[in-house]
C-alpha cells in the first residue's frame, strides 16, 4: 500500500491544474478535456494502487476511463447505467471496444445506478479496499451531486480526492459548498470555472474546454488533520432551491420544462387574446434573459477564458 501525505496530494494538484497547457489535445468523442484528464492521471499516479481505485461516476463512452486506465495498473472503475445521450444504446459496446482496444485489463464496467454501485462499492470485482480518486461526472441535478459525494466519502483513502466536473453549473457547485460545509474532514483545493458550458460559447472557446477543463472543476481533498489551506465558497443565493419547492409540488412540475416550450409554440401559432398575454409573459422572460442559450447556461464570464482558484495561492 502506498502511503502519501496531504501536502504531497495538494502539490500534485497545484502543478496539474499550473501545467494545464501543456495537457496536450482531445477528441470529440467524449465529453471532457485534456488539463482535466491530466489532472486525474497525476492523481491517479499519486494516490492509487492495488488496493487504492480509481473511479469514476459517468462513463459516456470511455474517453477518461480509457485514458486514465492506460497510464496505471492500479484498478479503474466506470460507473454508469447509460441511461443518458444513449438513444441508439452504443455507449457501453463503444467503452468496451475502446478498453479493449487500449489493453485496459485494469478496468471494471459496472452497469448500474451510481447511488447502487457506490453502497456496494467493495464488491464490484476491482479487487481494491478504498477508493483513491474519485471523479463525479454522472447526473447533474443538485440531489446526485451531493449524494455521489456523500457516498464516495465512506469509501475514499486518506488524503483521497474527489474530483467533480461540470462545476459551472451553480447547482453543482452549491452541492460541493454543502457537502463541505457538513464534512470538515473535506477541503475545496481547486475550483477551475470556464467562459460557459462548451455546446453554447464560440468555437474558439470550445476548443480552449477541449484542450482545458470542459465545463468547469471542483478538487476536493481528504484533510483528516485540518493543515491544508482551504478555499471558501460564496454565499449561498437561496432563490433557486426556494422556487424549487414550487416546481416540485406543482401538478405541472413533471413537465414544467416542454410545457412551456410547448405553450410558446402554440400561443406563437394562434394568436388569441390568451395566446397573446402568454406570449407577452414568456417574450418578457427571454428579453430579461439577455444572452442566455435556450439551456446550458452556466453564468460564468464568457468575457473570460478561464478563472482558476487555488488553495494556498
Amino acid at each position: 500500500m502506498t502511503m502519501v501525505d496531504a501536502t504531497t496530494v495538494l502539490d500534485t494538484i497545484r502543478r496539474a491544474v499550473q501545467d494545464a497547457p501543456s495537457a496536450g489535445t482531445t477528441t470529440e468523442d467524449g465529453f471532457s478535456g485534456a488539463a482535466l484528464m491530466g489532472l486525474l492521471t497525476a492523481l491517479t499516479a499519486t494516490l492509487c494502487d492495488a488496493d487504492h481505485a480509481y473511479t469514476e461516476i459517468g462513463v459516456y463512452r470511455g474517453l477518461t476511463l480509457a485514458t486514465v486506465a492506460t497510464h496505471t495498473d492500479a484498478p479503474c472503475v466506470g460507473i454508469d447505467d447509460f441511461s443518458l445521450f444513449n438513444a441508439d444504446a452504443s455507449n457501453r459496446p463503444a467503452v468496451e471496444a475502446r478498453l479493449a482496444a487500449a489493453g485496459c485489463v485494469n478496468a471494471t464496467l459496472a452497469d448500474s445506478d451510481f447511488e447502487v454501485a457506490l453502497r456496494g462499492w467493495a464488491d464490484l470485482g476491482h479487487g481494491a479496499a478504498h477508493i483513491g480518486v474519485l471523479f463525479i461526472d454522472g447526473p447533474h441535478d443538485y440531489r446526485s451531486q451531493l449524494m455521489a459525494l456523500l457516498l464516495g466519502r465512506p469509501q475514499m483513502r486518506e488524503h483521497g480526492v474527489m474530483v467533480v466536473d461540470d462545476a459551472n453549473y451553480a447547482h453543482v457547485r452549491q452541492a460541493s459548498y454543502d457537502f463541505l460545509a457538513a464534512s470538515p474532514d473535506w477541503a475545496l483545493v481547486a475550483e477551475v470555472m470556464t467562459p460557459g458550458h462548451p455546446d453554447v460559447v464560440s468555437v474558439e472557446q470550445r476548443a480552449q474546454a477541449r484542450a482545458g477543463w470542459w465545463n468547469g472543476v471542483h478538487v476536493l481533498q481528504h484533510d483528516p488533520s485540518h493543515t491544508l489551506p482551504r478555499l471558501k465558497g460564496p454565499a449561498t443565493d437561496l432563490s433557486m432551491y426556494v422556487d424549487s419547492h414550487d416546481l416540485f409540488r406543482h401538478r405541472f412540475g413533471p413537465t414544467a420544462l416542454a410545457a412551456l416550450e410547448g405553450l410558446q409554440r402554440a400561443a406563437t401559432a394562434q394568436r388569441t387574446a390568451a395566446a397573446d398575454l402568454l406570449l407577452a409573459v414568456l417574450d418578457a422572460q427571454v428579453a430579461s434573459a439577455g444572452d442566455r442559450a435556450a439551456s446550458q447556461n452556466t453564468d460564468t464570464d464568457t468575457t473570460s477564458t478561464l478563472t482558476v482558484r487555488l488553495a494556498g495561492s
